[in-house]
């Protein structure tokens, strides 16, 4: 029975059980009263009988385990997206105020030409009546 063991660890530890399923195995195999090869058989066959109640516990922990390692993942997967959905529309606002922004530079530039335009023509204006008088002081 010794030697049974020994191989069922080694068999465990190349199939790179972790330890405490190796511990969990050892303390089932414990209080069944099988050795940890039969155990390991009876889980690996899917024996889940309702006369071993170590196993059925063991098996019910390791099914509650998996799904709530699914309901995680869920979740992750979830925020992620829900994430990369908030970055999307943060870069859809900011390209929408850049381009609002460059619109409202744009209205700016185009009234200062403006302005520019209308004083520059109005200065010339002043000029030449400034030089009519100029003329007609000189002529008189």
């Amino acid at each position: 029975m010794a030697e049974n063991q020994v191989q069922s660890e080694k068999k465990m530890t190349s199939l790179n059980v972790s330890s405490e399923t190796r511990d969990a195995i050892k303390d089932i195999s414990t209080s069944l009263g099988l050795s940890q090869a039969d155990t390991v058989a009876r889980l690996v066959d899917g024996y889940h009988p309702n006369a071993t109640p170590g196993v059925k516990a063991a098996l019910d922990a390791s099914a509650v385990l998996d799904e709530a390692v699914e309901r995680v993942k869920r979740i992750i997967v979830g925020a992620a997206e829900a994430a990369a959905m908030e970055a999307r529309a943060a870069r859809e606002d900011a390209d929408a105020a850049k381009k609002s922004a460059t619109e409202q530079i744009q209205s700016i530039k185009s009234n200062c030409v403006e302005q520019v335009a209308a004083i520059k023509e109005k200065f010339e204006l002043d000029t030449a009546s400034l030089e009519i008088e100029n003329d007609e002081l000189h002529a008189t």
